[in-house]
């Protein structure tokens, strides 16, 4: 009883972790802009607050050109958009010099790195988005997590597989935990 009392807490720490504080690293994406001064940006995605609807990134220069600005492709969710930090510098929609939609912040000169939050009104499932970064006239993209359509947004249903089921290639459900990975979805339920 005592090592499956153990082993439960331990996967309910990594799981809190995952999700919790803005210094862990949940995923991350490194974007080399291929221009002539080897410009590489690196974005981590730090996760989510304890409500699950403040998403937070970190966004590190780290080498070549100074970053010009950085797009996040979330645009089925932005009429669910509340808020964002920092304040300066962010626009929403089309950016006009890439083409790219969704969000964006503009960085000024001596920026090295920084953190970037927005608010959404409602829990969304992660999945895989588009992330721009911008030095100079290049640009480049990449994949990071992010918040995404489909799927129910909000706290749960995960599906309840029958006791005899056994689980497709890249789909797991652990459903004691409340926690759903399907295709590149991931959510969790409130228990």
């Amino acid at each position: 009883m005592h090592k499956t009392a153990t082993f439960l807490w331990s996967i309910l720490a990594i799981s809190a972790s995952a999700y919790g504080g803005p210094t862990t690293i949940v995923d991350t994406t490194t974007i080399d802009l291929n221009d002539n001064k080897g410009t590489t940006i690196r974005i981590d995605f730090l996760g989510r607050d304890a409500l699950e609807t403040t998403w937070t990134y970190r966004v590190t220069e780290l080498s070549g050109r100074d970053l010009s600005h950085w797009d996040l492709g979330i645009d089925c969710v932005l009429p669910d958009l509340q808020g964002w930090q920092p304040t300066s510098g962010f626009e929403a929609g089309k950016d006009g010099s890439t083409g790219f939609y969704g969000i964006k912040w503009e960085v000024s000169d001596g920026f090295s790195s920084g953190d970037f939050s927005f608010t959404l009104g409602h829990v969304h499932p992660i999945g895989e988005v588009e992330v721009l970064a911008k030095a100079g006239n290049t640009f480049a993209s990449g994949f990071i997590d992010g918040p995404v359509c489909g799927g129910a947004p909000g706290p749960g249903p995960c599906p309840e597989p029958p006791v005899s089921a056994v689980p497709a290639p890249g789909a797991l459900a652990l459903v004691g935990l409340g926690i759903c990975l399907v295709g590149n979805l991931r959510q969790r339920r409130t228990l």
